[in-house]
């Protein structure tokens, strides 16, 4: 199942990922380019970009989402949110980030940012998340905002800007929910692009 899913060089470059995500600063995580098999990612996000959104309105932020995809129908959907949470997949999943994973508990769901939208600065610490991560499904550049950015940190409070991600077609972004620590946020997107990305998290083992 790991190859119908994801690429050979994501297969490939295990080793390579568990070492990277464990000396990554300011907190453990990696960015993976060409995640998916190419032909499995197309396909989603031809079915993630046209669902139903709704608008999330808030002081910390503003964008589109749409409702946890454990109730979709849409097959190609369906496939993928069995294939996270089959055995092989989150062995493969675990060995990367070196702790065991809730079995039955995951969210996933799409989101889209348009001109003016963001995500302030938070650290993700909610109801046991373990792990957060994001496939993007859209393709920008600099000059788009929309980055994902990584905070330092310093007494449970984040400091300064130490890490900024371009979003990239089929570039997998995950870090380790550490409380105090993993702050972050997604940059206003300064375009008439839309930002779009399906994006979840993993739970605790109790």
């Amino acid at each position: 199942m790991l190859k119908q899913w994801l690429s050979e060089s994501t297969v490939s470059n295990l080793d390579k990922f568990i070492s990277e995500f464990e000396s990554a600063k300011p907190f453990n995580y990696i960015c993976i380019d060409n995640f998916l098999n190419e032909n499995k990612f197309l396909e989603l996000k031809k079915a993630c970009v046209i669902q139903e959104f709704y608008v999330e309105d808030h002081d910390l932020y503003h964008f589109f989402r749409t409702i946890d995809y454990k109730n979709s129908k849409v097959p190609i959907i369906v496939e993928f949110r069995e294939f996270l949470k089959s055995s092989e997949f989150r062995t493969f999943f675990e060995k990367l980030v070196s702790m065991g994973l809730d079995s039955k508990k995951m969210d996933l769901h799409s989101l889209r940012l348009e001109n003016g939208d963001y995500l302030l600065c938070h650290d993700d610490d909610v109801q046991d998340r373990a792990i957060a991560f994001i496939l993007n499904l859209s393709e920008f550049e600099e000059i788009d905002g929309g980055k994902l950015e990584l905070f330092e940190s310093e007494n449970g409070k984040p400091t300064k800007i130490c890490k900024s991600i371009v979003p990239k077609a089929n570039r997998f972004n995950m870090f380790k929910v550490t409380p105090g620590k993993s702050f972050h946020q997604i940059e206003e997107v300064m375009s008439e692009k839309q930002r779009n990305s399906i994006s979840g998290w993993y739970y605790k083992n109790d």
